[in-house]
């Protein structure tokens, strides 16, 4: 193609591929932007999630196994306790540990 049958080409069809393709690079740009926006956000997120969420994580994690541990030692007590009472107490303490009202 010369450069008379481009001037003839954009001429014919400038009309029509000229918005047309404006129309094409405002999207592209407009669809750029709100990929780099939520990038953005998804590092935020991930930032707050490490230095925020992880560490309470652990925490929690770290407290409910300190809390198994008491429970664990705390049913030894009990056991124990109970081991110990008298037939008429023991029979007192079922009733009341049955006891739906309580």
């Amino acid at each position: 193609m010369d450069l008379i049958q481009g001037i003839s080409f954009l001429k014919d069809w400038g009309p029509v591929l000229g918005p047309s393709i404006l129309i094409l690079a405002f999207f592209l740009w407009k669809d750029w932007r709100r990929e780099v926006r939520l990038q953005d956000r998804v590092e935020v997120l991930e930032k707050e999630q490490k230095e925020l969420i992880l560490p309470l994580l652990k925490q929690n994690v770290e407290v409910i196994a300190q809390n198994n541990l008491i429970m664990q030692r705390l049913e030894k007590v009990l056991g124990k306790c109970t081991a110990a009472l008298k037939d008429d107490q023991r029979d007192l303490l079922e009733r009341l540990t049955n006891d739906d009202t309580l």
